[in-house]
């Protein structure tokens, strides 16, 4: 019975992180590339959790979903097609974000969603275009 008390408790701290974003926005040109940080602290392997991205804290409007170890390309708003993806390394925690092809509509807040099974974390990125 101890062992698996503290197994459990070794699988419920270990699912415990917090998210690592910057505190000043992000600058991109017109046009250009721009990576939004995301990273969890410490540095867990998220490839079985549920990473989103979506915009304006609109859970409507998703930029990027990564759900069952797949990229989820059915609910990513039409907009973000073929210009996102995951730049960082999942296994290590991060779950950074990068924009292709920059927009002035892209402007704006973007929040970072990452959800284990039993413990969840939003942070968010401003985006200035310049």
């Amino acid at each position: 019975m101890l062992l698996i008390y503290i197994a459990s408790f070794l699988v419920c701290s270990a699912a415990e992180f917090s998210l690592v974003v910057p505190n000043t926005s992000v600058s991109a040109q017109l046009g250009s590339s721009v990576v939004l940080p995301c990273s969890l602290s410490p540095p867990l392997n998220t490839r079985t959790f549920e990473v989103q991205w979506y915009k304006n804290k609109d859970s409507e409007r998703t930029v990027l979903l990564h759900k069952a170890e797949n990229l989820q390309e059915t609910e990513r708003d039409a907009r973000y097609k073929d210009r996102v993806s995951v730049i960082g390394e999942l296994e290590k925690g991060d779950v950074s974000l990068e924009l292709k092809n920059v927009t002035v509509a892209d402007e704006g807040e973007y929040v970072c969603f990452v959800q284990s099974i039993i413990w969840y974390e939003r942070g968010s990125v401003n985006l200035a275009v310049k």
